[in-house]
């Protein structure tokens, strides 16, 4: 589900060039060419002091509506909001998922029936990553779990507790089954190589950080791994060639499959010699 966060971009510079056309207007009756006083002249410095009590200003405004919107508002002042729509941030829950929890809040003050609905009374659990409802025409309903990684095993204990909060809301003539998401298990390996210079190491780390938010983001259902996806999380400065071992093509999955990575192994090439990171399985990787 994606936001729109229409805010203004400010910039010192333009809010500047604001302000000395704005003088020029005022002023034409005074031979005074304020685009032609050098950056030392003292009017100059007083139109930039105004112009970064302005930005100030405007910033601080910006900064106060973004908190008062579902949209842009983040941590403390998402879970405030929550409170309206009576809501608390379940386990390990991140700004991004109980933001589409909220905005889609309204479908659990009304019986089952429709597929948001189904899908967010699954969603509602703390260990659930990503849910879909699938229909067909005899009224059976399957809607796909996926759990978080750390939790898959707990699929039937969560099952009987999903399945009486859904019994509780769901059409009457609806039958209703939970699946487990089907899981493609796959491991990535990558080869960068990397112009000589410092900063190798933090070029290594970086990459690994860009790797894992495309994989996690990626997590869910009928979400495809793609290999442009991958190359792009990899692409750095420093990094002018990309040797991709694993996977080969890109990972493609339906609306009852998810892509799983179980392990990354990452090498620096240098001209010096080569540097292994130290390996990531699943655990570190979804943590």
């Amino acid at each position: 589900m994606g936001f729109k966060t229409d805010f203004e971009t400010l910039d010192f510079e333009t809010i500047v060039q604001e302000m000395k056309q704005s003088l020029i207007k005022k002023w034409k009756s005074i031979n005074v060419h304020v685009d032609e006083l050098l950056e030392s002249d003292p009017a100059v410095k007083i139109i930039e002091i105004a112009a970064y009590q302005e930005l100030y200003a405007r910033q601080s405004i910006k900064e106060s509506i973004k908190k008062v919107f579902v949209q842009s508002a983040q941590d403390k002042d998402l879970e405030n909001l929550a409170t309206l729509f009576n809501l608390k941030r379940l386990k390990n829950e991140d700004d991004n998922k109980f933001r589409e929890r909220i905005m889609s809040s309204r479908y659990l003050e009304q019986s089952a029936g429709t597929k948001a609905a189904y899908e967010q009374c699954v969603l509602s659990h703390s260990y659930v990553q990503d849910a879909k409802a699938l229909c067909n025409e005899d009224s059976k309903i399957e809607i796909i779990v996926l759990l978080q990684v750390h939790e898959e095993q707990l699929f039937s204990t969560l099952e009987k507790e999903i399945g009486r909060h859904i019994e509780e809301r769901r059409v009457i003539t609806d039958y209703v089954v939970l699946k487990p998401a089907y899981i493609h298990s796959y491991q990535l390996s990558a080869e960068l190589y990397l112009r000589p210079g410092p900063g190798i190491f933090e070029v290594g780390q970086q990459a690994k950080r860009r790797l894992i938010d495309y994989i996690k983001i990626n997590y869910k259902l009928g979400h495809t791994i793609s290999l442009a996806g991958i190359y792009n999380s990899l692409t750095l400065p420093g990094v002018y060639k990309i040797e991709l071992k694993s996977p080969l093509e890109d990972i493609y999955a339906k609306d009852h499959e998810a892509s799983r990575c179980e392990q990354i192994d990452l090498k620096l090439i240098t001209p010096t010699g080569s540097i292994s990171l130290p390996l990531l399985g699943k655990e570190e990787i979804y943590a």
